[in-house]
């Protein structure tokens, strides 16, 4: 189902510290599912090929995990990466200012 996220090699380009912040949130919900990621200090050679195989059944992945794959998924289809670049060109610019009073919201 999440063929961009089975590959050893893709994960790898997304990175070992990345890959642990994105999971962190869905900790609980694997719990639940009776999943456990692998630890974030393993070697990467080990690493990669753990979160693969995590990845390549979605039937046993909790309902917000496949959601987040989903969505990501979806970006990725080059008509939707369009769309993305497109607002963003339209997107008026944001200033320093503009973050800082965004955040302190």
């Amino acid at each position: 189902m999440f063929q961009r996220f089975t590959s050893s090699d893709a994960l790898q380009g997304i990175g070992q510290n990345l890959l642990s912040r994105f999971l962190e949130p869905f900790t609980g919900d694997l719990v639940a599912h009776r999943i456990s990621l692998p630890g974030p200090n393993l070697p990467e050679k080990l690493y990669f090929p753990a979160v693969a195989a995590l990845f390549s059944d979605a039937a046993f992945l909790p309902a917000s995990l496949i959601e987040a794959l989903s969505a990501i998924e979806e970006m990725c289809h080059p008509e939707c990466r369009q769309r993305i670049e497109t607002a963003l060109a339209q997107a008026p610019p944001r200033t320093r200012s503009d973050l800082n009073r965004s955040a302190s919201l």
